[in-house]
C-alpha cells in the first residue's frame, strides 16, 4: 500500500476565492459581435431553467483599442444587475487592435499600449469595474502564450512584452483605486510553450486560469494546475465545453468530455472556480467546425441533460441562490498562508 500526497488548496488566500471544498458556478459568455442581446439571454434563460441552478458568475469581454469604441457596445452595469440576477462578472479583456479583432488576427500592437496610446481606454474600463461595486474578475490577454493556440498567442508577442502590458493595465487600476478586482492569469494549452515566462509575479495575479474545449485539454492540464498550488494560487476553469463530436446533442460526449472535466474539478482542491459557455458555436459565421454546447430542454442530449443536472446539485457548488444569502462566502480580502502537505487517500497496489 502507497499514500498519496498533494498540495492541498488550504490557504485561502486569494482575493475572491471560497472557502476549500467549494467551488463557484459560472457561466458564459456575453458578445454582442456574435448574439443579438435577447438571443444571448434566452440562452442563459433556457440554461438556469434547465440546471434548476443560477450561476454566480457571468462572462464578457471587453476591448481596450480607442477604434473599438462603436463596437464595444457591452454594457457591464447592465449585464450585471438588470437581467434578474446580481452576476459577478468575469471579463475577458482583448489586447489586439479593433481591425486584427475583425480579421480574425492575434496581433497585439505591444508598443501601441504600453507608450500609453490606450490610456484612456483602460482608465474607463477600471471606473466601469470600480462603478459595479461587486467582486470582478479580469483577464488580460486571455489565453496568452506562443504556438498554443489561443485567442492571444500572437507569434510577434514576447513574453516581456506581455508582461509589460500587464503590468501597465495593472498600474492604471491601482492609481484609479479599483479594489473590488481579482486578476486572474488565463491561458489555454500551456503544455505547448514555457507558460512561466509569461507570469507577471504573485504580486500581479490572484487567480490562475486554464480553458477546457477538449477531452485533451483536460488530460493535460495537471501540471499546470499542480503549479498554481505551489504558487498558492487558485484555479478558475474560464471557458469550457465541449466542442467536438457533435458538443452536448452526443450522449457519448458524457464520458468522452463531461465526466472527465467534473472529475478534474473533484481532484483538485484548489479549481475553486468553473465557467461554462452554454452556445451554439456552430452557427454559420463564427466557430461552425465547433459544435452546439448548449443546457437546455430542447437540443441536448437527455443523458448529458440529467447529468449535468445532478452534478450541480452537488453541495460543493455555489449558485447565486447561496451567495445572495451569504455573500461573505466570496471573501474580498487575502488570508495568511497556511499550506500544508497533505495525505488524501491510501492507494492498494496489487
Amino acid at each position: 500500500m502507497i499514500t498519496l500526497f498533494y498540495l492541498t488548496s488550504g490557504y485561502a488566500t486569494e482575493k475572491y476565492e471560497p472557502p476549500d471544498g467549494r467551488v463557484l458556478h459560472g457561466l458564459g459568455q456575453y458578445i454582442p459581435q456574435y448574439y443579438a442581446d435577447a438571443e444571448n439571454w434566452q440562452y442563459v434563460t433556457e440554461y438556469q431553467v434547465t440546471v434548476g441552478h443560477i450561476p454566480v458568475i457571468y462572462s464578457a469581454y471587453a476591448m481596450l483599442d480607442p477604434e473599438s469604441a462603436e463596437m464595444d457596445t457591452t454594457n457591464f452595469h447592465n449585464i450585471a444587475n438588470n437581467h434578474g440576477q446580481p452576476y459577478l462578472l468575469n471579463i475577458g479583456v482583448a489586447l489586439q487592435s479593433a481591425q486584427a479583432w475583425l480579421s480574425g488576427s492575434v496581433s497585439i500592437p505591444a508598443s501601441t499600449i504600453l507608450n500609453g496610446s490606450w490610456d484612456n481606454r483602460i482608465k474607463n474600463l477600471a471606473q466601469q469595474i470600480k462603478n459595479l461595486d461587486k467582486p470582478t474578475y479580469l483577464r488580460p490577454g486571455f489565453e496568452f502564450g506562443t504556438g498554443n493556440s489561443g485567442a492571444h498567442s500572437d507569434p510577434s508577442l514576447t513574453p516581456a512584452q506581455f508582461i509589460a502590458i500587464w503590468k501597465h493595465i495593472y498600474n492604471i487600476f491601482q492609481k484609479e483605486k479599483v479594489t473590488n478586482i481579482a486578476w486572474v492569469w488565463n491561458t489555454v494549452n500551456p503544455w505547448m510553450f514555457n507558460y512561466m515566462e509569461w507570469y507577471p509575479g504573485d504580486k500581479y495575479v490572484d487567480w490562475w486560469g486554464i480553458n477546457f474545449f477538449t477531452s485533451e485539454q483536460i488530460t493535460l492540464s495537471d501540471p499546470f494546475i499542480k503549479n498554481a498550488s505551489l504558487h498558492e494560487k487558485p484555479v478558475m476553469i474560464c471557458e469550457s465545453s465541449p466542442i467536438h463530436n457533435n458538443g452536448a446533442t452526443n450522449s457519448n460526449n458524457w464520458n468522452l468530455w463531461y465526466a472527465p472535466f467534473f472529475s478534474k474539478i473533484a481532484s483538485y482542491p484548489n479549481i475553486k472556480a468553473f465557467i461554462y459557455i452554454s452556445d451554439p458555436w456552430d452557427r454559420k459565421g463564427w466557430w461552425e467546425d465547433w459544435a452546439d454546447s448548449r443546457i437546455n430542454s430542447y437540443s441536448t442530449n437527455s443523458i448529458i441533460r440529467r447529468n449535468y443536472k445532478l452534478e450541480m446539485d452537488k453541495s460543493k457548488y455555489i449558485h447565486m441562490e447561496e451567495y445572495q444569502k451569504n455573500p461573505s462566502i466570496i471573501p474580498d480580502v487575502k488570508k495568511s498562508s497556511n499550506t500544508n502537505l497533505t495525505s488524501i487517500v491510501p492507494l492498494l497496489l496489487e
